[in-house]
C-alpha cells in the first residue's frame, strides 16, 4: 500500500514521500498538543494551553476507536498508528 501511495504522489508532482510508526516518543515530543489555527499561534507561548474553542486537543486514550468530542481528538493508545507525509516543491518567485 505505501508503494502505491508514493507513486500516486510522486505522479501528483509530489517531491519526497515518508512514513512512520508513531510511538511513544513521537507520543511525547512531536504530536500537536492543539489542533491548528489560533491556538498554535506564538500568543500562546506564555498562557498555555489555550481555551478549547480555539482548537481541540489531542488525546491518546485506551480506547477501541478514536473519535472526535466537542473539545478533543481521541485516538486510541493501544494500537499501532502511522504517519504519512509529503512535500510538494514549489517555484522560489511565488
Amino acid at each position: 500500500n505505501s508503494r502505491m501511495l508514493r507513486s500516486a504522489v510522486i505522479f501528483y508532482g509530489g517531491g519526497q514521500v515518508g512514513f512512520g510508526v508513531i510511538d511513544q516518543k513521537i507520543k511525547d515530543k512531536l504530536v500537536f498538543t492543539n489542533h491548528k489555527g489560533a491556538a498554535n499561534s506564538i500568543g500562546f507561548v506564555e498562557n498555555f494551553p489555550p481555551p478549547p474553542a480555539l482548537g481541540k486537543s489531542y488525546l491518546f486514550e485506551d480506547v477501541e476507536q478514536g473519535y472526535e468530542g466537542a473539545t478533543t481528538f481521541v485516538l486510541p493508545s493501544n494500537k499501532q498508528l502511522y504517519e504519512f507525509c509529503f512535500t510538494v516543491p514549489m517555484s522560489k518567485d511565488m
